[in-house]
């Protein structure tokens, strides 16, 4: 059962990453829309995983995060923090390292 369920958010995940790869290219031009439709993508991700697999999450600490601009380091356990950092902290820009 957890394999069809797993199957079932891969395959969801896929089809969301095209849609929303169109749905980029329109929104491309305009920032304000385009952080929206990410979002959104993120949530659609967080959810299901939470409705499919039983992932779930819990958040401590919100009050220390800065209002202003900062610098988040991640020790990148896996890929699920990528799609959360996209509802915790607006705007987010990545930056990659070698």
């Amino acid at each position: 059962m957890k394999a069809l369920r797993s199957a079932l958010y891969l395959f969801g995940q896929t089809v969301s990453a095209i849609l929303i790869c169109f749905a980029m290219l329109v929104c491309f031009p305009f920032p304000k829309l385009r952080e929206k439709v990410i979002r959104s993508w993120a949530q659609f991700n967080l959810w299901t995983l939470g409705w499919l697999c039983g992932i779930h999450h819990r958040v401590k600490g919100l009050e220390n995060i800065p209002d202003g601009a900062a610098i988040i380091i991640s020790n990148h356990q896996s890929a699920w923090e990528t799609l959360f950092f996209q509802l915790i902290f607006s705007p987010l820009s990545f930056v990659l390292k070698r």
